[in-house]
């Protein structure tokens, strides 16, 4: 991987077989979630194409003319197909609310990985979440609140992890270029 810097922003070109490309579209999915919301605005702002699906494309706040909005659900793999045609790499932040059963995140996951093999996408960074996996051990170094999340997340929210590492498997396996992202702490907060 190499960087490359302009004036105003930085763009990464990815080696693929020894041939370096210069990414120039991302497709966010579940763009109406804080973070998602967070990456289409940064990702606008490094002056990267942007294609945004949500299921209620509507409540994306972005504008800007680099920006396309679609409606899809990732339970629905035709309605992914638009937003993931011809784009560098696919940033994936859908998630599994409390009230969500099933495994929604793998499943959409799988689904996603789908459609961009078929639209010959190899890229994907998939947004996960500390305590899943081998990052479990991990939570201690976040001290008491480390350990309180841990407690919540492996019997409370029990569900959620094993759907999000189910997610973390299909998309480690898919045999498409992947990184996972595993925040430990999201916050709106500036400079933290």
């Amino acid at each position: 991987m190499r960087v490359f810097k302009s004036s105003r922003y930085v763009k990464v070109l990815f080696s693929s077989n020894g041939v370096c490309k210069l990414m120039k579209s991302v497709a966010v999915v579940g763009a109406t979630g804080k973070v998602a919301a967070y990456a289409v605005e940064h990702c606008l702002e490094m002056g990267y194409q942007v294609k945004a699906l949500a299921r209620q494309p509507e409540n994306i706040t972005a504008r800007h003319d680099n920006l396309i909005t679609y409606q899809g659900d990732v339970v629905e793999p035709e309605s992914l197909r638009p937003a993931l045609s011809g784009v560098d790499i696919v940033l994936s932040c859908i998630g599994n609310r409390s009230k969500d059963k099933g495994v929604v995140v793998e499943r959409g996951t799988k689904h996603i990985i789908d459609v961009m093999k078929e639209e010959g996408v190899e890229r994907l960074a998939l947004l996960s979440s500390v305590g899943v996996g081998c990052s479990r051990n991990q939570l201690g170094k976040l001290g008491i609140r480390g350990y309180i999340f841990g407690a919540l997340f492996y019997t409370l929210m029990n569900d959620q992890r094993k759907d999000l590492l189910g997610a973390e498997n299909v998309a480690l396996e898919s045999g498409l270029s992947v990184v996972v992202v595993r925040p430990t702490e999201l916050t709106q907060q500036s400079g933290v």
